[in-house]
């Protein structure tokens, strides 16, 4: 048996820097393109119910703050990470009600009961992608779509029980 040590390769980040651990060339140089030929900011849209919709928007904001140092007797195991935005590790993402599309209770509890369960799947798709399009006219440079724990739900009862299957006929 042969085996061969291959080492890692070091990262470029911003000003010429190279680390081989990515965290590290982040949190202390940047990323490559900071400042320069990189976005400042990233526009994301998104598409959901109320619920979800909300819960994108909190969480995208809790990242922008970044990620504390956990105590650890490694202290280098469990470094903090930047967010993003001004004060972070990349450029910012921007989101917000002029880039969210919810979609009505009503519609989803319609959409829950279209029989065959491809159909419902197929039409859900189609509403979704109706949100998109309209987002995409918008600017934004990326779109999230979140699938309604509701519909989720469904899916999830209609495959256990068999309900929603498709039938085929064999030959």
């Amino acid at each position: 048996m042969k085996v061969d040590f291959l080492n890692e390769p070091e990262l470029e980040f911003r000003n010429d820097c190279r680390h081989i651990d990515v965290r590290f060339g982040l949190t202390h140089f940047g990323p490559l393109d900071a400042g320069g030929t990189g976005p400042q900011a990233i526009r994301v849209g998104v598409v959901g119910d109320d619920a979800t919709v909300e819960l994108f928007q909190n969480w995208l904001e809790r990242c922008r703050h970044g990620i504390e140092e956990k105590q650890s007797t490694l202290p280098t195991l469990f470094p903090p990470f930047k967010g993003f935005g001004e004060t972070g590790a990349f450029c910012d993402f921007v989101s917000g009600a002029h880039l969210s599309r919810a979609i009505s209770s009503a519609d989803l509890d319609r959409l829950t009961q279209l029989e065959p369960t491809s159909l419902m799947i197929e039409r859900t798709v189609d509403r979704y992608l109706e949100e998109a399009k309209d987002l995409a006219t918008k600017s934004a440079d990326v779109i999230v779509c979140i699938l309604s724990p509701t519909l989720l739900k469904r899916i999830e009862i209609r495959a256990e029980s068999g309900k929603g299957r498709d039938h085929v006929g064999r030959i």
